[in-house]
C-alpha cells in the first residue's frame, strides 16, 4: 500500500505504508513533506540517517540522500593500555572536527590543489549529487577563496603560454633599450591583466549571485543570498573551459547553465524547470545586451565611414 502526497513544489510523490505519520523528502526538490496517517502499521520503523536526517526504508543500509552508511560502526574490541594510539586518535578527531560537509574544498581533506580540483570536478560533473551535499550556510569566505583560485590558474596558463613568446620576440631585438622597454611593458600588462582578473572575480561573483538570487525568488525560491552566492562561486570554475580552443565558450556557457540549474534547485527548493529558467534568463539578458552593444557600435562605425 502506498500513500500519495503532493509537495509544495507541485510534485506528486508516493510513500510506503511504513512511512505513515513520518516525515519524508520530496522526489523533486528534496524538501521535507509530512506523510499522512492512514492507520497502524506492523512494519518496522523507517531508518533515519543520523547525518542528514533523511528518512529511508527500514532495510536500507545506505542513506539515499547523502549516501552515508546507516549501519552503526562496530564497537572496538577492548585492548590494553595504549597511550600512543589514544593520542593519535585524539589528534585525528580534533583535525576532523567540523568536517565532512560533502565538499572537499570546505572539508580540507588534502592539499589546496587537490581539494580545489576535486571540488571543481564535482561542480562540473557531479550534478545533483554534488549540490545535495552542499552546505548552504557557513559564510562567504570558503566559496570566495575557491573562486579566486580561478584567475590564478588562468594567469598561470597565460604566463606559461605567452611568456616564452614575449622573451623570444625580445631576444630577436638587438637594442638593449628596446628590450628593457618591451620587458617592462610586458610586465605592466601582465600586472594589469592580473588585477582585472581578481577584481572581476571579486565583483563578478557578487553581481551574478544577485542576478540569480532575484530570479530564483521570482520563481518561488526560499533560499538565502548566501546560498545563491555559493552556487555562483563554486560554478565560477567553468571559466577554465575558455582555455579550450574554439569550443571553450560553448562548453563554459553550457556547463554553467546546467550546473546552476541543479544548484538553484537545491539551494532554493524549487523544481528544476523553474531553476533552469532562473539560471538561463540572466545569461541570455546579459549576453543579449552585449551583442546589442556590439551591433550598435558596428552600425555607428559604418555610418561614420566616408562613402
Amino acid at each position: 500500500m502506498t500513500i500519495p502526497v503532493r509537495c509544495a513544489c507541485g510534485r506528486d510523490c508516493s510513500f510506503g505504508e511504513e512511512l505513515s505519520g513520518q516525515t519524508a523528502r520530496c522526489y523533486g526538490c528534496g524538501a521535507e513533506v509530512k506523510v499522512p496517517v492512514v492507520g497502524k502499521s506492523a512494519a518496522p520503523a523507517p531508518a533515519k540517517c543520523p547525518s542528514c536526517g533523511g528518512v529511508n526504508r527500514p532495510e536500507a543500509r545506505e542513506c539515499r540522500w547523502c549516501r552515508k552508511s546507516l549501519v552503526p560502526a562496530a564497537a572496538p574490541a577492548p585492548a590494553g593500555p595504549a597511550v600512543l594510539s589514544d593520542l593519535v586518535a585524539a589528534v585525528k578527531r580534533t583535525a576532523e572536527a567540523g568536517r565532512d560537509t560533502g565538499v572537499p574544498w570546505e572539508d580540507r581533506d588534502g592539499n589546496v590543489l587537490s581539494t580545489w580540483w576535486r571540488t571543481w570536478w564535482g561542480s562540473q560533473f557531479g550534478r545533483d549529487g554534488f549540490w545535495s551535499r552542499m552546505p548552504w550556510e557557513g559564510g562567504f569566505g570558503a566559496p570566495m577563496r575557491f573562486a579566486l583560485l580561478v584567475p590564478v590558474q588562468v594567469l598561470a596558463a597565460a604566463v606559461v603560454c605567452g611568456g616564452p613568446l614575449l622573451l623570444l620576440n625580445l631576444m630577436s631585438i638587438r637594442d638593449r633599450t628596446v628590450q628593457g622597454v618591451g620587458l617592462g611593458v610586458g610586465c605592466v600588462m601582465i600586472g594589469l591583466y592580473a588585477f582585472s582578473l581578481f577584481a572581476g572575480t571579486l565583483l563578478g561573483t557578487f553581481v551574478w549571485a544577485g542576478f540569480f538570487h532575484v530570479m530564483a525568488k521570482l520563481f518561488g525560491g526560499r533560499g538565502s543570498f548566501e546560498a545563491s552566492y555559493r552556487c555562483t562561486a563554486y560554478l565560477y570554475g567553468t571559466a577554465l573551459w575558455f582555455l579550450v580552443p574554439v569550443l571553450g565558450v560553448f562548453l563554459q556557457a553550457g556547463g554553467f547553465v546546467l550546473g546552476m540549474t541543479h544548484a538553484l534547485s537545491r539551494a532554493h527548493a524549487i523544481p528544476r524547470s523553474r531553476a533552469l529558467l532562473a539560471a538561463l534568463l540572466p545569461v541570455l539578458v546579459v549576453f543579449g545586451g552585449l551583442v546589442l552593444v556590439w551591433i550598435l557600435i558596428l552600425v555607428a562605425a559604418l555610418s561614420a565611414s566616408p562613402g
